[in-house]
């Protein structure tokens, strides 16, 4: 029950993020005077990036609920917890190191 009232209330904070008039720190004079130009143009590359964001969330949600049912087949099946936390912990560390030694990934400054 609190997990769905969490969820929903995430939503409604997405939702309300997107549709929120966006403030700016430059001066009225200055915005009146200086014409926006988008590289996409205009209303598109609004609808655009909420479509791309909307797209990311749905693609987190989905992989996550993979993720978890994964898990929980795995927890039956070996009862450690603490071992298989640590088994994915290494393996994504090896992962991370690889990526910044090959430098197909660039590492922490």
């Amino acid at each position: 029950m609190k997990t769905s009232i969490a969820f929903a209330l995430a939503i409604a904070h997405v939702a309300h993020a997107i549709h929120a008039p966006k403030t700016s720190l430059v001066a009225p004079a200055a915005r009146a005077t200086a014409p926006v130009i988008s590289p996409r143009g205009g209303e598109t590359a609004g609808l655009a990036k909420r479509l791309e964001v909307g797209a990311f969330f749905a693609g987190w949600y989905a992989l996550n609920v993979y993720y978890n049912i994964l898990n929980k087949r795995v927890l039956k099946a070996l009862p450690l917890p603490w071992l298989i936390g640590w088994a994915q912990l290494a393996v994504g560390a090896l992962y991370a190191m690889t990526c910044w030694a090959t430098g197909l990934r660039a590492g922490p400054a």
